[in-house]
This record gives structure tokens, sequence and C-alpha cells, in this order.
């Protein structure tokens, strides 16, 4: 991704991810396991800095932390004991699904990325959430040495879509959604289940199913793994520059003319 800016480095050995905007700054994001983390010296290191986000399992002092809820799945099983960690209703709503026909394919081809994006963004239309920059998510899609997009079928017909991303020992579920006139069928208990066989057969230790509410209101990951809590902690070092970044985030005009330069 670094045509978009983003570009990655390791910083006494913490995975940081960092994206520079010309006139901006730099914008630099700290991933989960911390070890000897410093503020001073990835300031250091990456000039400019503007803020520092950080995605761990501590609050850090000086830094706004906020609790962010995900769901992992623990891989490494076999199917019988992969299903065994799951709750009764999960299991009974992927067998379900299994028996109405509902199957689930890796694609890659141009024509799939649009049906993913239907269903994707039928899906932010229903619950009233923005969709994410589509060629941002598109160069992701291309970007298949960490990237996955599973499609559900029902009568031949695409009904859900998942995109995944992975590292060497971790895959994490990134976009994806289902048609509501296809809830029945449970093609997202099919389509997850077959994404955690999918990664379990190539060795990941662990599925991350993403951010989750865990509330009455949104209950579908809750029976497949733990509940982990982290937090997303943020230092803003230059407020103005931040305003600026706010400002541009929540422009589709200036992504638009900024991303369509880039392309």
């Amino acid at each position: 991704m670094k045509e978009f800016g983003h570009e990655y480095t390791s910083i006494d050995g913490n995975y940081v991810q960092y994206k520079t905007i010309p006139w901006l700054g730099t914008f630099a994001k700290c991933y989960y396991p911390l070890e000897g983390f410093s503020v001073e010296r990835i300031s250091e290191l990456l000039p400019s800095t503007v803020t520092i986000e950080c995605i761990s399992d501590q609050t850090w002092t000086g830094f706004d932390n906020r609790a962010n809820q995900t769901v992992w799945v623990w891989l490494r099983k076999n199917d019988n004991d992969l299903l065994s960690s799951f709750n009764r209703s999960v299991r009974y709503y992927i067998r379900k699904g299994a028996n109405k026909g509902v199957k689930v394919e890796v694609e890659s081809s141009r024509e799939a990325f649009e049906d993913f994006w239907r269903i994707f963004t039928h899906t932010a239309g229903r619950g009233e959430f923005k969709p994410r920059f589509r060629s941002i998510v598109e160069r992701i899609f291309r970007e298949t040495d960490f990237s996955r997009l599973f499609l559900c079928y029902y009568d031949s017909k695409p009904v859900a879509a998942f995109m995944t991303i992975h590292s060497d020992e971790a895959a994490c579920f990134y976009y994806g959604g289902a048609y509501k006139e296809f809830l029945s069928t449970h093609a997202s208990y099919v389509g997850h289940w077959e994404i955690i066989r999918y990664y379990n057969d190539l060795g990941k230790t662990l599925y991350d199913m993403a951010g989750v509410g865990y509330s009455k209101s949104y209950s579908f990951k809750k029976g497949w793994g733990d509940v982990v809590t982290h937090y997303r902690s943020n230092r803003i070092k230059s407020r103005y520059k931040y305003a600026l970044l706010k400002l541009f985030r929540n422009s589709r005009l200036l992504q638009t003319l900024y991303y369509g330069v880039l392309k």
C-alpha cells in the first residue's frame, strides 16, 4: 500500500504502520504486542509525526485510551475440535446453512470484487455506517500476498462476501456482509466457518473476527471464540494538523482528489 502513502517498519521490535500526507505530516500506528514502546523513539525515527496511535492490551499514560473488544478464534486444531470450541447456536447455524446448500469459494476475479462491493455497500446501507473508500479496499483486494476474498453462494448466486487480511501468524476479518433477503440461508455462518478452516489449513494461529460491540443488539460473533479487550490509544502531537486530518477523513471530495492523483 505504499502507493497510498502507507509504509511499514519495525522500531525496537514493534510493528509500526505509518502514513505521510503532504503538507500535514506523518501519522503512526503501532500494533500489539508492544515491547519497550517509546513515543520519543518513534518521533525521532519518524520526523513530523502528528499522531501516534497504539493498538495494545494496556492503557498508556498521556494517551487518550479507548477500550475496544474483539473475538479471537484459536486455530491449529482439527475440524471437530474447532466446532466444539464454538457455542451450540453457532454450530447449529453452520450446519443448517451447509444443509441449505451454501457454498464458499476463494475468489480473485474483478467480477467477484464487484459482487463483494455490492453486498458490502448493501450491508453498510442496512447498518447505517459509512463504507471505506472504494479505491483503498480495491487495492487491498489486489494485494494477494496478504488478503483474501471469500464469496458465499446460494443457488449459484452470491449472497454474502467477506474480505480478510493476514500475516504470518494471524488472519483478521476486514470487511463484508450479506444481503438481507438471504439472511435465512445462514451464509454468514458458513462463510466464517470456511474462512476459519482455510486459515487453519494454512497453519495460522488465530482468526480475529474484528471489533464487536458484544451487546444484545449485536450477537453474531458472540459464540465463536474468546472476547479480547484491546485499547486504541492515541497521542496527538499537533492538534492543528490533526484537525486538518479529520477534515480530510470526513471529506469525500478531498479523498477523491487525493487518491485519484495516486492511481
